[in-house]
């Protein structure tokens, strides 16, 4: 009698030590396919596998035309479906609670172990579901991550917000970048813990909420860079204005460019890898196309931060060499953060490297989405000090065209006195006034040699 066409459908958990190597896992240990003792690998029990009786050596085999599993150690489940006569039919297969309750990675395997049968298209969606929500276990830490990140960012930006709006006379425009760099972070945060919300609940990705979060964290990336750079030459302490602001702007919008098709790129790469079994020449030309794209992005991100060295150096100097003490602190600080923020960003990046490649991961599997969480604690913690160092103050604005000089009237402490812009309008008042006093004396001598004669 003949096997009528079926499609197996079998899901078992992968052990840990083999889930987190560089290997992977032999399904044959675990109960799925069969091998020879010439070493060739079976998954069906059809042809070759029937002819050298492979098949009935496995222990509660189903019999020809379906998936070779030994369930003496296969420890998960399998069901069949038959493929129905009628063209375009739909079914449904719902499998129950899995006995064993352990996190871990799972394996679903699609069979059509009968080729001399209909060519056959399986299509569909699949969900897998925990106690708490359709959201896969390891991407639950993520969700509260994002959660308490929104949270932090909603509350410093009501405070730099706030301070703004009770200084409004005293706002000077740097700090308009940073509460623009707060609010992008804040809906940034919002929109990826909302669509990590709407899958767990629904069970289906929020891809508006994705692509909306995604694009918001490269526009926070690039205009944190853009930013650095502005701080680093002087605007809002030393310089009122800067002639390299569209050299920022375009280097600025080239990264959101290039890192936002960077990342819209990986993520189409990792749903095609989800799809299919082994790699194919579509994710062989999408890999080539991420590697390139990372490339040229790294290459931005070491032309900002050399940009933001060389000239923070240079703006350290002017402030030395002209004893500006107090603005010259402000700048140490600016330093020591930006300093600090770098050496962690290199010590992580080599724990990432580290953590993936290396035999038995540092982190395990439920816990990998720290590697990549961790990047938004450095920018926010890049951004409350920057925030801190320039926050909304009634002197703000005066600030930026305050020099300090020495005083020997005060024992060689420092006074502030006003330049620039400032200085140059009291200079030019003083001397209109000067000029009308002048004038005045003259029209005076020239009305008393008038009354003499």
């Amino acid at each position: 009698m003949e096997e009528e066409p079926s499609i197996d459908i079998a899901v078992f958990r992968e052990p840990r030590e083999c889930s987190e190597s560089t290997e992977g896992c032999d399904w044959m240990s675990l109960g799925v396919g069969a091998v020879t003792e010439f070493g060739d690998v079976h998954w069906c029990c059809w042809g070759e596998a029937l002819e050298l009786d492979i098949c009935a050596s496995v222990s509660q085999q189903r019999g020809k035309g379906h998936l070779i599993v030994n369930h003496t150690i296969f420890q998960g489940q399998i069901r069949s479906m038959t493929v129905p006569t009628e063209i375009g039919k739909k079914i449904n297969l719902k499998t129950t609670k899995l006995e064993e309750e352990v996190t871990g990675k799972y394996v679903i395997v699609f069979s059509n172990c009968n080729p001399e049968g209909r060519n056959l298209t399986v299509s569909g969606n699949y969900a897998l579901m925990s106690e708490h929500g359709y959201l896969p276990g390891n991407l639950f830490g993520e969700l509260y991550y994002f959660v308490f990140l929104s949270i932090v960012y909603l509350l410093l930006f009501l405070w730099y917000g706030i301070s703004m709006k009770f200084y409004q006379d005293s706002i000077i425009p740097i700090q308009r970048w940073i509460l623009t760099t707060i609010a992008i972070g804040f809906l940034e945060c919002f929109f990826k813990a909302g669509d990590l919300w709407v899958w767990n609940v629904d069970g289906v990705r929020f891809w508006f909420a994705m692509y909306t979060g995604v694009l918001l964290g490269v526009a926070k990336r690039s205009i944190m860079r853009c930013l650095a750079v502005m701080i680093s030459l002087g605007w809002g302490v030393v310089r009122d204005h800067l002639t390299q602001m569209k050299s920022i702007i375009l280097l600025g919008s080239l990264y959101v460019v290039l890192s936002s098709a960077d990342d819209l790129c990986e993520i189409y790469y990792r749903v095609i890898e989800n799809e299919t079994v082994g790699r194919t020449n579509e994710e062989e030309r999408l890999f080539d196309v991420i590697t390139t794209l990372t490339f040229v992005v790294a290459t931005i991100d070491v032309t900002f931060y050399m940009w933001m060295l060389d000239a923070l150096g240079g703006t350290m100097q002017y402030l030395e060499n002209l004893c500006q003490h107090e603005k010259l602190l402000r700048y140490l600080r600016l330093r020591l953060v930006l300093i600090l923020s770098v050496v962690f960003a290199v010590i992580w990046a080599v724990f990432g490297v580290v953590n993936t490649y290396m035999e038995g991961q540092i982190l395990p599997a439920e816990q990998e989405w720290i590697i990549k969480a961790v990047w938004q604690l450095n920018y926010l913690l890049v951004l409350i000090p920057v925030s801190i160092l320039w926050k909304p103050n009634a002197k703000a604005k005066d600030y930026a065209f305050v020099m300090q000089l020495p005083s020997e009237a005060n024992d060689g402490q420092l006074e502030l006195v006003q330049t620039n812009a400032d200085v140059y309008e009291e200079d030019e008042k003083q001397q209109q006034e000067d000029d009308l006093e002048e004038l005045q004396f003259s029209l005076d001598n020239i009305d008393k040699k008038k009354i003499m004669r």
